[in-house]
């Protein structure tokens, strides 16, 4: 049981590595449409706000890995409701404080949509995981 636990929390941080690597990659593409020296000072700062937005994500990924270990007590990983909010618990609830906080005090609606795009994503593979995980307890009982 320990070992599948580590599996899926080595496949979850390989996974947060790649979604990493694939937001810093889009937000790299991101085409570039300043005129004079004010939208280019702009653009910068877009990027630069980017970029902290992919740092928060990287290490908020980790973080939301860690709950995982809490599967290793048995009364947490035979309740499904409890082992789901290990998964899911605290990345849904920061989705949702960002989705509804950061949409009123943030401007660029553009760096909101890239972020907000990756995490429901993270929530999607995380759900599959979640699943494939219950799939293998219930196969180990």
């Amino acid at each position: 049981m320990k070992k599948l636990i580590f599996i899926v929390w080595g496949i979850h941080i390989i996974i947060s590595i790649v979604l990493f690597c694939v937001y810093r990659f889009v937000i790299a593409s991101k085409e570039s449409t300043e005129t004079n020296f004010f939208e280019a000072f702009l653009n910068i700062l877009e990027t630069l706000v980017d970029l902290g937005f992919s740092i928060l994500y990287f290490f908020g990924m980790v973080a939301f890995s860690l709950p995982f270990f809490l599967n290793f007590i048995k009364q947490i990983r035979n309740n499904y409701f409890l082992s789901l909010l290990t998964f899911l618990g605290l990345p849904t609830a920061f989705l949702i404080y960002f989705m509804i906080d950061v949409s009123f005090d943030y401007h660029s609606k553009n760096v909101l949509t890239t972020f907000v795009t990756f995490s429901i994503i993270y929530l999607l593979i995380t759900i599959t995981e979640f699943l494939v995980f219950r799939k293998k307890i219930q196969n180990c009982h």
